[in-house]
């Protein structure tokens, strides 16, 4: 993944830019004087400070009825995880941080894969001319040529735990 400290400014970016659009300066003002109350005042004037952005919000899409962060309100922005996933490591628990990597690999492996079966008919016909097998047989086969024995030396041990686990759950 990306440094922590782009992607943490990213997804701060795209949270500000949600944030402006829902809010007003009133209620910008409010929270700037949030912390100069009595604590009972803070709790009050924080959910009257929640409210108003809800009722903002709600009247916003009710009368523009518009996407959020987009020139042309009839496209929504395409879903790239590559992009995502770093921006929301800063939010999230070690747990969730771990699950984020292990899937971020994952994405890794099935990124090599694909580029991987690009030169496949090459290393089929290249280890069939080297054993005098067919392809059939070096790819899945149990002789020394099998590709799979191949792919899984090229992995560590954590990659190919998740590789077997993506591939059981394919079949």
């Amino acid at each position: 993944m990306e440094s922590c400290n782009s992607n943490h400014k990213d997804s701060s970016e795209a949270i500000l830019a949600f944030d402006t659009l829902y809010t007003t300066n009133h209620m910008k003002i409010l929270k700037l004087l949030l912390p100069y109350l009595e604590p009972d005042y803070q709790k009050k004037l924080a959910i009257f400070i929640k409210w108003q952005e809800l009722s903002f919000t709600l009247n916003f899409f009710k009368e523009y009825s518009v996407s959020l962060y987009s020139a042309d309100f009839s496209k929504k922005k395409a879903l790239d995880l590559k992009e995502l996933l770093p921006m929301l490591i800063p939010y999230c628990n070690e747990k969730e941080k771990k699950l984020i990597s292990q899937f971020s690999q994952i994405q890794n492996i099935m990124q090599m894969m694909e580029g991987f079966q690009e030169y496949m008919p090459i290393i089929q016909q290249f280890m069939s001319s080297m054993s005098g097998t067919t392809h059939s047989d070096s790819m899945f086969g149990n002789g020394e040529t099998n590709m799979m024995d191949l792919l899984k030396n090229m992995l560590s041990e954590e990659q190919m735990a998740m590789f077997s686990m993506f591939m059981n759950e394919n079949n």
